[in-house]
């Protein structure tokens, strides 16, 4: 599969058992459905539990799990599925559910742990499992790329990536996230917002990337301050997942920048939902990086053309904008309470590890060490939630 490919997707609402008809023609006899612990209590599932028994499919189920995805489980998981001869792979959940199944579906079929795999250390094995993949919040995009985060065995967040690990079929079902709180939906949502910026105007973007990240802009700056104001609103929760999906190909290809450096690197600290960190990164960075775009031509083309995407005149607009935008959707920007006095000198050795750089270096204004240590500064002076 090219790595900008974008795989078969189904997208209305209550089309979960839509994947049994896949599975059953790819010759699934025994199929590793791995699900957010949630999700696995839903009621959701018991209709394609049981088009999966009429298939005379078996099932094996997981989902005792919790947080991002961390080597040790990865071992837990692979050991159940191979013992088991699962031959088909399905996820359902958020992000860390969606990397985990896409890992198995890839890993199953070669004989080597997951480690095997992590930053590239071995080539991946040239096709998966058949799998079938199913957000449940908008945020990821997971079922889209070729990242697949995972936190190694000393706690260093890193990736499973290629292009071999994307599923074969997507399936956006809004009805499954309407559960979501308001809270999540608009940290999941900014992730997605973030990718798709960032993606847009780092130094790798091109044409195809941006082509993506604009529509998704699109689609989420109408759809989100609807979603959390409505979380029974299919439209608009049809509209997030399917900005997520093309936030996470645009991602794809080129990759993030300083805000997910930073979002990273303070998950390896103390506990932060991924787009509460990444929220907080971009805005206190994007007026930074505009700041230092003087005399980079190509580089302001890019921010100005997501500026005209956002319905402004003027790319130095963007930093209220997005300030502006995070009110609207009640995004909450201060610090939880792991963080009230987290190591600055931890952090900003995390910003500078060797496994974070490529998100650092694909920045579009150049992320000195002074600047690392400027960025953390200005985190460390931001308010902290309640306890």
């Amino acid at each position: 599969m090219n790595i900008s490919a974008f795989p078969a997707l189904i997208a209305r609402p209550n089309s979960l058992c839509d994947a049994v008809p896949f599975f059953e023609k790819r010759g699934v006899k025994k199929l590793f459905l791995l699900s957010d612990p949630v999700m696995a209590q839903s009621p959701h599932l018991v209709p394609l539990r049981e088009a999966l028994a009429d298939a005379s499919i078996g099932l094996i189920e997981f989902s005792d799990f919790a947080g991002e995805p961390k080597m040790a489980k990865m071992d837990e998981i692979i050991a159940l599925t191979r013992a088991e001869a699962c031959d088909g792979v399905m996820g359902i959940g958020g992000g860390s559910a969606l990397d985990m199944a896409k890992i198995v579906s890839i890993t199953l079929v070669a004989d080597r742990p997951a480690d095997d795999y992590w930053m590239m250390a071995h080539p991946l094995p040239p096709q998966s499992l058949p799998s079938v993949m199913v957000p449940t919040t908008a945020g990821t995009g997971s079922e889209s790329c070729s990242t697949n985060i995972i936190a190694d065995r000393n706690g260093h967040k890193g990736w499973v990536w290629g292009p071999e690990t994307k599923p074969d079929l997507i399936i956006h079902d809004p009805v499954l996230s309407t559960s979501l709180p308001a809270s999540l939906t608009g940290w999941c949502g900014m992730d997605a917002f973030i990718h798709a910026f960032e993606a847009s105007t780092n130094r790798y973007a091109h044409a195809s990337a941006r082509g993506y990240g604009h529509q998704a802009l699109r689609l989420i700056v109408k759809a989100l301050p609807q979603a959390i104001a409505d979380g029974d609103d299919l439209d608009a929760r049809q509209m997030m997942l399917l900005g997520s999906a093309w936030a996470g190909a645009a991602i794809d290809q080129v990759g993030t920048a300083v805000a997910h450096h930073i979002s990273h690197s303070m998950a390896t600290l103390a506990p932060i939902h991924h787009g509460h960190a990444t929220a907080i990164g971009f805005e206190v960075t994007l007026g930074w990086i505009i700041d230092g775009l003087a005399g980079d031509e190509a580089a302001i083309e890019k921010f100005q053309s997501i500026a005209e995407t956002l319905g402004l005149a003027d790319y130095r607009d963007l930093p209220q904008f997005v300030s502006d935008f995070m009110d609207s959707c009640q995004i909450d920007r201060s610090l939880p309470v792991s963080f009230a006095q987290f190591d600055k000198d931890k952090l900003i050795e995390q910003l500078l590890a060797d496994h974070t750089q490529s998100m650092r270096v694909a920045t579009a204004r150049e992320v000195t060490e002074d600047a690392i240590k400027d960025i953390v500064t200005r985190l460390a002076n931001l308010p902290v939630q309640a306890a």
